[in-house]
C-alpha cells in the first residue's frame, strides 16, 4: 500500500539544534584590555579589530567632528606620515580602516606581525595632522552640502533628530555651522579621552591561536598604561543614556521643492536593550511587521496590495543608550498621506491582534536561515564573543539562538508589540515638494498641525 501524504502542509519542525560556534578564548592584559582570539585556519589570514568601549559623546555645538574620526585616526601617528602608513598598508597587502571607536585591519598570516604593530603605533601614538584635518573637513562639508540633494538623507538625519532629540549624541546634527566651530583639537582630544586601555576590546580572528595572539598583544599594547577613563557625562549613573520620552502622535514635514515623491519615516524611541528578554520576540515582531521578508505585511500592504511603492520596511533597533523604531518607504506624492495611513494601520493591527502562525513560522524561518547563513564567516564568532562581553549577555547566548528563536510564540509576538510598538506616540516625517503635499497631511492627527522642520531637523521660523 502506497502511504497517503497530505503535500499541501508543511511537515512539523524538528527540534532547534544547539550551535556550536566553534572555540573563542579570551583573557585581560594587566593594563584592562580584554583580548578575544578566534582560531580559523581554513585560509592564512588574519584581522584585527580594536573596540574601545564608552557612553556616546554629545558634540554639542560642534556636532560633525566624530565623522572625521575614521580618516584621521590612520592619518599620522608619532612616528609615521599618512604617505608612510599608507605605503607600509599597500606594501603588506593590508587593509586598515578607522572608526569613532577603533580600527580593522586585516591581512596574510605571514605579514600580520609587522601589520600589529603599525596597529598598536595607531592606537597609541595617532597624531591627527593639522593639514589632513583641513582636508577631512572640506570632504565633510561636501557632505554636508550635498544632503539638501537627497531626500533619503534628509530623512535619516531629521529621523534621528526627532526621535531622539537634538540634545542627545543621536539626534545630533552635522550642519555648515557646526562644522564651522570645530578643530583638529576637538578630534584629538576625543582621541586621547576615550582611546584607553582600560575600555578596550581586541579581537583576533583568523589562523592564529591563543598563544600567538597572547605574544603579540603583550609585546605591542601589553606596556601601555593610558590613564583612568573619564566619567560618563549625560548618563543616569548606571552608564546607561536616558531614552527620551516619547510625545504625541505628530506629523514632520521637510520641504524639498521640486521632489516628485515623498519619502516616509515613521519613528519614534524604544526602551529596547541588547540584552532585554525580549530582543528576540522584538526582532521577531518586526520580521513580520517589515523586516526583510516579501510577505512581510507592510511590503504586502503598500506594494503587493496598494502598487505605492517598490519597498517598504522597518526596524526595531536595540541599544545600550536607546533604541528606536522606524518604519517607511517612498511613494507618489498623490498618495502620501495613504502610505503613511497604512503604515500606522499595520503597527496598530499588529498591536490589536494575534499574528497568524503561519507568519509567525515564515518569520522564524527566516531569521534562522539567516543565523546559520552568518556563522560560515568566522567575523561572527568574533562579533559574537565581543557582544558577550560589550552587552552584558549569558555566556551561551548564541548558542541558545536557535532554541529561543523556536520557542517564540503568537501571544509572546503580541506582547512585544503592545511593548514596542506606539504609533500613538510616532512622529510620522515626510520629505516632499511642500505645494503639491503638505496640505494633505493634517487628517493625519487630531490637531491638525503639521510641524515644518529643514534639512538639519531645526523648526523652520515663523511657521
Amino acid at each position: 500500500m502506497t502511504p497517503t501524504v497530505d503535500r499541501t502542509q508543511a511537515p512539523p519542525a524538528g527540534p532547534a539544534p544547539h550551535v556550536h560556534l566553534g572555540g573563542h578564548h579570551s583573557f585581560t592584559l594587566k593594563n584592562g584590555i580584554r583580548v578575544i582570539v578566534v582560531e580559523d585556519h581554513k585560509f592564512p589570514i588574519v584581522s584585527v579589530q580594536v573596540r574601545f568601549d564608552h557612553a556616546p559623546v554629545s558634540q554639542g555645538d560642534k556636532a560633525g567632528f566624530l565623522e572625521l574620526m575614521g580618516e584621521l585616526l590612520t592619518s599620522g601617528t608619532a612616528g609615521k606620515t599618512k604617505q608612510q602608513i599608507d605605503e607600509l598598508v599597500d606594501g603588506l597587502g593590508a587593509k586598515l580602516m578607522g572608526s569613532t571607536d577603533g580600527l580593522y585591519a586585516s591581512c596574510l598570516t605571514r605579514n600580520f606581525p609587522e601589520l600589529f604593530k603599525l596597529i598598536g603605533e595607531v592606537v597609541t601614538s595617532a597624531n591627527f595632522p593639522e593639514e589632513e584635518f583641513t582636508r577631512s573637513k572640506t570632504r565633510l562639508l561636501s557632505q554636508i552640502g550635498a544632503r539638501a540633494d537627497d531626500p533619503d538623507q534628509i530623512a535619516e538625519v531629521v529621523g534621528h533628530a526627532l526621535t531622539f532629540g537634538k540634545q542627545h549624541p543621536y539626534g545630533e546634527v552635522a550642519s555648515e555651522e557646526t562644522s564651522a566651530r570645530m578643530g583638529r583639537a576637538d578630534v584629538q582630544g576625543h582621541y586621547h579621552r576615550f582611546f584607553q586601555p582600560g575600555s578596550g576590546y581586541l579581537v583576533l580572528v583568523g589562523d592564529i591561536n591563543e598563544e600567538e595572539g597572547r605574544t603579540l598583544a603583550e609585546a605591542t599594547l601589553g606596556a601601555w598604561t593610558g590613564h583612568a577613563l573619564p566619567a560618563e557625562n549625560g548618563t543616569n549613573g548606571n552608564g546607561v543614556m536616558p531614552v527620551p520620552h516619547a510625545g504625541e502622535k505628530r506629523v514632520a514635514f521637510v520641504d524639498r521643492t521640486g521632489s516628485e515623491q515623498s519619502v516616509i519615516k515613521v519613528v519614534f524611541p524604544v526602551d529596547l536593550k541588547p540584552n532585554d528578554p525580549m530582543a528576540l520576540h522584538a526582532q521577531v515582531l518586526n520580521t513580520i511587521l517589515g523586516g526583510g521578508v516579501f510577505n512581510a505585511r507592510l511590503m504586502q500592504n503598500l506594494r503587493e496590495d496598494k502598487g505605492y511603492t517598490y519597498g517598504a520596511y522597518s526596524s526595531i533597533e536595540s541599544d545600550r543608550w536607546g533604541g528606536n523604531f522606524s518604519a517607511g518607504c517612498s511613494v507618489r506624492n498623490d498618495v502620501t498621506e495613504d502610505a503613511v495611513s497604512q503604515i500606522m494601520k499595520e503597527m496598530t493591527g499588529i498591536r490589536e491582534a494575534p499574528v497568524k502562525a503561519d507568519e509567525l513560522a515564515l518569520a522564524k524561518s527566516y531569521m534562522a536561515g539567516s543565523f546559520a547563513r552568518s556563522l560560515e564567516d568566522p567575523r561572527t564568532v568574533a562579533r559574537f564573543a565581543l557582544n558577550t562581553f560589550l552587552y552584558g549577555l549569558p555566556m551561551d547566548h548564541y548558542e541558545t539562538y536557535l532554541q529561543r528563536l523556536q520557542a517564540v510564540d503568537v501571544a509572546g509576538v503580541q506582547q512585544a508589540a503592545q511593548r514596542f510598538l506606539h504609533p500613538d506616540h510616532a512622529t510620522m516625517l515626510v520629505v516632499s515638494d511642500k505645494a503639491q503635499v503638505m496640505g494633505t497631511l493634517a487628517g493625519l492627527t487630531s490637531s491638525g498641525v503639521v510641524h515644518e522642520f529643514d534639512i538639519n531637523g531645526d523648526p523652520v521660523k515663523g511657521v
